[in-house]
């Protein structure tokens, strides 16, 4: 255990972190003209980035007229919290063959992750445009299907948004720059995996058994050996004097 010269990387909360960014980096708002004809369809960018970072790069000053490009989305990891409710027995042994390995995992440690997703804009209605994209797929759950590690290929992960928060700035001066800020907030239901054990024997998959019993008929006759193989009964009864009965 914690051993210093062996170490295992299953990747979980990579995938997880991976998977979850996935789902929100083809958003677009439609900006319309003076007549309501969509005049431009606009990618909003979408990286990892804690709220501070955004922040600063909003208000920090500049020597020239180049700013931060608005709309901008933007996600981060903000906790990882032990769910016991989830809690199985730890020596559930799951067991998978993969190219030719047989691969072994012992049950895996529910974990809930914590993430946020921050939608900076200068307009309003670029903000709903947005929002209103997002909050459909939430009832307020979300499952998504990934590939954790060899052996639990296809793992349904529930996505729960737990609540939106839209802050308008107000402060400073006339020269300001106005900005809005949505938050989102999520509770990923994941699963930490153990060390995965491989190894290049088979999987059995068909046994043969015969069994074999001896009895006497009779006192002190012995019989002999009689095998059973499937629905037959072999073997042979030698010896038998004296009255006897079955």
């Amino acid at each position: 255990m914690f051993s210093h010269t062996q170490t295992f990387y299953n990747k979980s909360i990579r995938n997880i972190v991976i998977a979850f960014g996935s789902l929100f980096e083809s958003i677009y708002i439609v900006r319309n003209d003076e007549n309501g004809v969509e005049d431009k369809k606009i990618r909003v960018p979408f990286e990892y980035g804690n709220k501070e970072k955004f922040i600063w790069s909003l208000t920090k000053e500049t020597t020239g007229r180049v700013q931060i490009t608005l709309p901008r989305m933007g996600f981060e990891l903000t906790n990882i919290v032990y769910d016991p409710a989830r809690k199985s027995n730890r020596l559930n042994l799951k067991t998978s063959y993969v190219s030719g390995v047989y691969k072994k995992v012992f049950s895996e440690v529910p974990y809930n992750i914590g993430f946020s997703v921050y939608i900076f804009t200068r307009h309003m209605d670029d903000m709903l445009q947005i929002v209103e994209q997002i909050l459909p797929y939430f009832a307020p759950e979300f499952n998504i299907t990934i590939k954790m590690n060899d052996v639990h290929q296809e793992v349904d992960v529930p996505i729960i948004l737990n609540g939106v928060s839209i802050n308008e700035d107000f402060e400073g001066n006339l020269e300001t720059r106005r900005s809005l800020i949505g938050v989102l907030d999520f509770t990923v239901k994941m699963n930490v995996y153990p060390e995965i054990c491989g190894s290049t024997g088979g999987i059995i998959e068909r046994s043969d058994v015969n069994f074999y019993e001896k009895s006497c008929i009779g006192p002190g006759n012995y019989v002999g050996d009689i095998g059973y193989t499937g629905n037959s009964v072999t073997g042979s009864i030698t010896g038998v004097t004296g009255d006897w009965s079955p």
